[in-house]
């Protein structure tokens, strides 16, 4: 007779998905010749840790089994002596919740392991990322460590038809909604079923907060909660500057136990997916308090910016909703800033062409003056380069540089407190979809480097001569799009011809600079989304900018449900209206010449087909980079058009 223990290990054995990041590390760590012995798994709450534990017990099914769930145990050594006394040969132990017994850390880690049979494998499971002590003291040899990933989308995708979700647009909106966390995908299939398909993305963001932060906002401090919920990061500066009358080291101590918090630098931040829930609610409910509290954080944040801290204008322009610090979030988990690297040299080489005078340029620049440089990567990649000098950190160049003695001498008449950066030029192979996260990583890096904290100007340079891109994707029109104009007076000649060679573009900040700039914008957004008594209801008609956000998400449905001229009763209705309506527009936008055929190509493969996407569209229509992008544009704008006009 089969037990009900039995049934649920059964059950839970057939709906665990091998995942292809975590479950190989575990089959090494379990295997006889492997060297290390502690395997420690971390991860916010959600990400599927406990679920991992017990695949590593099926795995290491041979091996006597020791479970200390951290839950149950007091904070005292004896306790987990006690746990842990009269271990078999070759067991395996596995220690879920750890963070619940953080205290007892050093006694674990230098006592009780090192005493452990040489042969037992532990496996220690919490939320936080392991103490560096873990790595680098006395057990380091025989310890690894692993971040426990988030699901992919066809990981995710297949769990769901795991437990039952048939319907394929109910799955596609699941997995853009869980954002590969397993405890949501869970919550969400559960409630897909109670609900006979149907998806409810506000109760599933409630529900998913009540699992993430289990009990420990019962007696939570609600103001401090709020300011962790907004700042993209808090300290006890921060807090205490927020919440005047607070204890600053207090708050941000409390802030640090929270199981659902994790070290940003010197400072804290809450999970991401925990931060969003609260923000929203919060906003939702109490839209002036949410306000307040964002003007007293730039406010601070902007008075340490100017000072000594520039990083803190990326966490500025976080506060409101422009879509700059959304970027710069996900941008941060891919990129990195870097040093010159000699295989850097055939990059450049490689992107700009081998008859592009500006090669001979950059290389100059990398072998003489590599502290100069801000390079970006995507992983090992090189994805952005640029070079940077001011008034006062000029480098030493062989020959020296036209660019920077006519900026420098143009800086000293209309900028004589040196409150300018320079920009002479910058290469950008990563996707034109990631330049505005790379110039926002990029231009932080540049500030810090130059330690301009008050900056006023900056002047930015596109070499005339060069088929290469230059900063934010080329000439006036893009550096425009940053408050960039053209000022003939950085204009450099070829010195040959009398033809410019580098034309020169200005974005001036004002007399507060870039710091008081971005505060004066964050005021402004904020006031103006305040709501006024008797202003109308938002339009229900398609306007440019809603249909270029529509047509780049169409294949993200909730994405595509909050578009503001979507119609339906349901989530699955809202995200059919849209679609319908892009479809047809685009049907309805280009003729039957080559060129139109081409124009409408650009939209169809590159947004609009399930296995297109921009690297499918250059390929399958012979498009350069530049050209494709451009079509691209052209296209969309149209499309826009044709809607507008229809509504």
């Amino acid at each position: 007779m089969t037990s009900m223990g039995e049934l649920a290990r059964s059950r839970d054995a057939a709906l665990h998905l091998a995942r292809a990041a975590v479950d190989p590390v575990i089959e090494r760590f379990l295997a006889d010749d492997d060297p290390h012995r502690v395997l420690l798994l971390h991860g916010p709450a959600g990400t599927g840790k406990t679920a991992l534990t017990r695949a590593a017990q099926r795995l290491a099914a041979d091996r006597p089994h020791r479970v200390v769930d951290g839950r149950d145990l007091t904070p005292d050594p004896a306790a987990l002596d006690a746990a842990l006394a009269g271990l078999a040969p070759r067991s395996l132990v596995v220690i879920d919740t750890y963070e619940q017994l953080a205290s007892l850390g050093p006694h674990l880690r230098d006592r009780v392991l090192p005493g452990l049979d040489g042969d037992v494998r532990v496996v220690v499971a919490g939320r936080h990322a392991p103490d560096p002590a873990w790595t680098t003291g006395p057990l380091a040899a025989v310890v690894t460590v692993l971040a426990v990933p988030p699901f992919t989308d066809q990981e995710a995708d297949r769990v769901l038809r795991l437990r039952g979700v048939d319907a394929a647009p109910v799955r596609e909106a699941i997995v853009a909604w869980a954002d590969g966390l397993p405890l949501a995908l869970d919550l969400a299939a559960t409630s897909a079923a109670i609900r006979g398909g149907s998806l409810e993305p506000t109760e599933l963001d409630r529900a998913l907060l009540d699992h993430l932060t289990e009990a420990e906002l019962a007696g939570a401090d609600r103001d401090v909660l709020a300011v962790a919920a907004i700042a993209p990061a808090v300290d006890a500066r921060l807090l205490a500057a927020a919440l005047p009358g607070v204890d600053g080291p207090a708050a941000e101590a409390w802030v640090r136990g929270l199981s659902f918090s994790e070290p940003l630098g010197r400072a804290v931040t809450l999970h991401d997916r925990v931060r969003r829930l609260l923000q929203a609610e919060l906003k939702a409910h109490e839209p002036e308090y949410d306000r307040t509290l964002r003007l007293r954080i730039v406010d601070h944040l902007a008075e340490r910016a100017v000072t000594t801290e520039p990083h803190l204008l990326a966490d500025m322009q976080d506060l409101v909703d422009t879509g700059i610090g959304t970027f710069v979030r996900e941008a941060l988990s891919r990129f990195s800033v870097d040093r010159v690297r000699e295989a850097d040299f055939d990059a450049v080489a490689t992107h700009l062409g081998p008859d592009d005078p500006a090669v001979d340029r950059f290389h100059r620049w990398m072998r003489h003056a590599p502290e100069h440089i801000i390079v970006v990567r995507d992983g090992e990649r090189l994805a952005a380069l640029a070079l940077w000098a001011t008034p006062r950190l000029l480098p030493t160049l062989p020959g020296g540089d036209a660019v920077l003695d006519r900026w420098t001498a143009y800086a000293a008449e209309h900028v004589p407190d040196d409150r300018v950066v320079f920009l002479p030029d910058v290469v950008l192979p990563a996707d034109p979809d990631d330049w505005l996260a790379l110039l926002a990583i990029g231009n932080v890096a540049m500030l810090v480097r130059a330690g301009v904290t008050a900056l006023r100007a900056a002047y930015i340079g596109h070499d005339d001569r060069a088929a290469h891109e230059a900063v934010a994707g080329g000439p006036a029109g893009q550096v425009a799009a940053f408050g960039g104009v053209p000022e003939p007076g950085l204009d450099v000649p070829d010195g040959i011809g009398g033809e410019i060679a580098v034309r020169g573009y200005v974005i001036d900040y004002g007399p507060t600079g870039v710091v008081g700039a971005t505060r004066e914008f964050v005021h402004r957004m904020l006031e103006s989304a305040r709501p006024v008594d008797g202003a109308a209801p938002p339009s229900r008609r398609p306007d440019p900018e809603s249909v270029r956000r529509a047509l780049r998400a169409f294949h993200r449905p909730l994405s595509l449900v909050d578009t503001p001229w979507a119609v339906g009763a349901t989530p699955t209705e809202r995200v059919a209206s849209v679609r319908r309506t892009l479809l047809d527009a685009v049907e309805a936008t280009f003729g039957d010449s080559a060129d139109e055929r081409l124009l409408r190509a650009t939209v169809v493969r590159g947004y609009l087909d399930e296995v297109g996407g921009p690297a499918v569209a250059m390929r399958e229509l012979h498009l350069s980079r530049t050209t494709y992008y451009r079509r691209l544009a052209e296209a969309t704008e149209r499309v826009a058009a044709t809607l507008v006009a229809a509504t």
